[in-house]
């Protein structure tokens, strides 16, 4: 993929890019947090050669400035931005988790670039859960993963640290080697690496995730809309124990019953990190949605049993 970097804010956004711009459909693919735009590697690699696909590394990670602190509407707010700094059209999103939001978000605030998106286990929560959210604080510097190793020799070493360990060892291999090969950067005193996403950064969104309460979103997101959901996360059990639960998905089972043009896909057999289990069957699931919005089908048309 080609590399570019786009001034949104005076913070820089990293973006990348393949295919042929004049392919009918753009595919704008957003990561979870933190993550990169380099975790899509092998989902794209299973697409047409000529398909048009950017994906961009949201604030906060990958090589995108680091300036950032959290806020989830400043997010939704610059990737929009560089939507429109592009002209960006015929967009299908397809976002992972906070992607998910974002691409959410986005074809509420902008329907006329998109003509569909795929939310990946998105970030929206049961309404209730808006009410009474999880306390884990306003610091972000005291969040449980601000104390994530950060601190390493190479990619190989994080790479073997990973492997073993729940939930990474779920994942395709080929996925947690592109997480791991462009998830570090080097530190200032040269010692080593450290992760593109700062831990606090990764904090600071996750403190931040049940107060974007995305309810009032629902009637404008009118685009064909396909979410796709890992196995049930068990709420109240996070609550009763107080650990954080990230393998399990945070996706409101409704969501898509909700949605003006919506499609649910439930698949628990994979965690909630799908597109690093299976992205040959997320690429698939891509190629169908792309072929119905071509034909102009409607969504409910199309069952989730040969995906």
């Amino acid at each position: 993929m080609q590399s570019h970097t786009l001034t949104i804010n005076e913070s820089e956004l990293a973006w990348y890019e393949r295919g042929h711009a004049k392919s009918p459909f753009t595919l704008l693919m957003l990561h979870a947090t933190g993550f990169h735009s380099q975790c899509w590697r092998q989902v794209i690699a299973a697409l047409p050669d000529d398909q048009h696909v950017i994906c961009v590394d949201l604030p906060g990670h990958g090589a995108s400035s680091k300036a950032f602190h959290g806020a989830w509407d400043v997010i939704c707010s610059e990737v929009g931005q560089f939507i429109e700094a592009l002209d960006l059209g015929g967009l299908i999103g397809v976002g992972h988790s906070l992607g998910g939001y974002t691409t959410f978000s986005l074809t509420a605030s902008m329907p006329e670039r998109f003509r569909g998106s795929i939310l990946i286990d998105p970030v929206i929560l049961d309404p209730l859960r808006y009410q009474s959210p999880m306390a884990y604080g306003s610091d972000p510097a005291v969040h449980p993963t601000a104390r994530r190793r950060n601190h390493w020799r190479d990619w190989q070493e994080m790479f073997e640290h990973f492997e073993s360990r729940h939930p990474f060892s779920l994942w395709d291999r080929r996925v947690l080697r592109d997480y791991c090969e462009y998830g570090l950067v080097k530190r200032r005193d040269a010692s080593g690496y450290e992760l593109a996403c700062p831990p606090v950064v990764e904090a600071g969104i996750y403190i931040n995730s049940a107060t974007r309460d995305p309810l009032h979103l629902f009637p404008q997101v009118t685009v064909p809309t396909w979410v796709v959901r890992g196995v049930e996360r068990d709420f109240e059990a996070v609550v009763k124990s107080g650990r954080l639960d990230f393998s399990a998905s945070p996706t409101w089972p409704e969501l898509a019953a909700r949605l003006p043009n919506g499609k649910d896909f439930y698949w628990p057999e994979l965690s909630h990190f799908i597109p690093m289990q299976a992205p040959e069957r997320v690429a698939a699931l891509i190629e169908a949605f792309l072929d119905e919005v071509a034909a102009d089908v409607p969504a409910t048309t199309l069952t989730g049993a040969s995906f």
